[in-house]
């Protein structure tokens, strides 16, 4: 119920509890070592964690919906174009929320040296490895989901030759069958003859069959 908004199936819901999982690991790690190692600032504290659920979104994104409705041969073009929008979206937020919100309201310090270009590239850089971790993530869970179909498809078709096989042994087939024993059994016995059928089931195979069209023997 809690993804019910994303409109996920139960395979990436799992997918995603995953992701988040060692999202939250690694961020823990990054604001423990910030805080006990590095004694970072209450504003360094603040950045990394930004940074971090930025990086969260990221993933999230080309995870499913990026890469699953673009990851075609034939669109190369709208993939590239996805991907760098999304960055732009990125740097962006960056941009909004550290050099304007915090600024304003968490009374961060406001760098007036800000180079655009430089603040641009920094954010593109350091964003793009959130692009390759969905992929790699995407491409492991694809394989996945082929190698499940492939076992359910072998299945099937071993479930479609058994019934096949099972097909072949109908009432019909048996009663033909007992009808041919029971003519090479007549001259030589007739207990033996009269035995055949009731061994093997006359009286079920012969209903069977008369269901099907076949005539009964004496």
């Amino acid at each position: 119920m809690a993804f019910k908004f994303l409109n996920l199936d139960m395979t990436n819901r799992r997918l995603l509890s995953i992701v988040l999982f060692f999202w939250l690991i690694s961020f823990l790690y990054l604001i423990i070592g910030a805080v006990l190692f590095s004694r970072l600032s209450f504003e360094g504290v603040i950045l990394i964690a930004f940074s971090q659920l930025l990086l969260l979104v990221e993933i999230v994104v080309c995870l499913f919906y990026i890469f699953p409705k673009f990851w075609r041969l034939n669109k190369a073009v709208p993939l590239t174009a996805s991907i760098v929008l999304l960055l732009l979206t990125i740097v962006f937020l960056r941009y909004s929320f550290e050099e304007v919100l915090f600024v304003k309201y968490l009374g961060f310090k406001l760098n007036p040296h800000l180079d655009p270009f430089y603040f641009l590239y920094d954010n593109f850089y350091f964003s793009l490895p959130g692009v390759f971790i969905a992929l790699i993530v995407y491409l492991v869970a694809k394989s996945f989901e082929v190698g499940k179909k492939n076992k359910a498809l072998e299945a099937g078709m071993e479930q479609a030759e058994l019934n096949f096989l099972k097909s072949q042994l109908n009432p019909h087939f048996l009663y033909n069958t007992l009808n041919y024993m029971y003519s090479i059994a007549l001259p030589l016995s007739e207990n033996l003859s009269t035995a055949i059928p009731k061994a093997i089931g006359y009286d079920a195979v012969h209903a069977c069959a008369e269901q099907k069209g076949s005539t009964s023997f004496k």
